[in-house]
């Protein structure tokens, strides 16, 4: 199983959870997104 990856468009701010970089943002085209995924909280942030 692979493991999500979280991105965002410095553009318009959309995130994206994919295994692999998306290779534009879909809103507003942009072609470089940021990885995020570890700057977020842990898992069990996201699970009750």
């Amino acid at each position: 199983m692979l493991s999500l990856r979280y991105f965002v468009c410095e553009q318009c701010g959309t995130v994206y959870a994919s295994p692999d970089e998306p290779p534009k943002c879909d809103d507003c085209g942009e072609p470089s997104l940021r990885e995020i995924t570890h700057e977020l909280h842990s898992d069990t942030y996201f699970t009750r």
